[in-house]
């Protein structure tokens, strides 16, 4: 068993109902992937919806949620992962694919290289954070104190922006 998880803080207190959940440490959401050659046809997730594109997601995740929810009008194609999805959209079986930002830029980053971009405005936020074993209360105390200092110099954002942010994004 582990001391703690990281996660969707949302989903680990649903998960792990006895656990003992840390400050939020990152909030981040699903943002939607889409050809850097279609860019100038869907300007923005407002584009997404209104579209009756073609959306993948990953089945089982808040990815999956949010299409069903939020793109009513839009054709949703689920998936076993993401590297499965972003196959799909760089072969133009889909148009674009709604996923959790951290992997989603990851994905974006493969070669070739700038054929993939990142809109830059969330569709849904969520608060991600640690879960802790219940009998950890000073690991709990550890981490939240970790969380405390580098929100409070910046160094949490420095770490999002280098490695969460990245190049394949949009201007804001």
């Amino acid at each position: 068993e582990a001391d703690a998880t990281i996660g969707d803080l949302s989903r680990l207190s649903s998960a792990a109902p006895a656990a003992r959940l840390s400050l939020p440490s990152l909030r981040t959401g699903q943002f939607v992937a889409i050809r850097t050659a279609d860019l100038a046809v869907f300007q923005g997730p407002d584009a997404v919806a209104d579209s009756g594109a073609q959306v993948g997601y990953v089945r089982g995740t808040p990815g999956e949620d949010f299409v069903r929810d939020h793109l009513p009008l839009s054709h949703g194609y689920g998936f076993e992962d993401g590297a499965a999805a972003i196959r799909s959209l760089r072969s133009h079986r889909i148009d674009f694919f709604v996923h959790q930002e951290p992997e989603l830029v990851f994905l974006a980053q493969g070669a070739p290289p700038g054929d993939l971009l990142v809109l830059p405005r969330a569709l849904s936020e969520r608060e991600f954070g640690f879960a802790v074993a219940p009998g950890r209360r000073d690991l709990l105390e550890q981490l939240n104190a970790f969380i405390d200092r580098a929100m409070a110099d910046r160094s949490l954002e420095d770490v999002r922006e280098l490695w969460i942010s990245g190049p394949n994004r949009t201007a804001d």
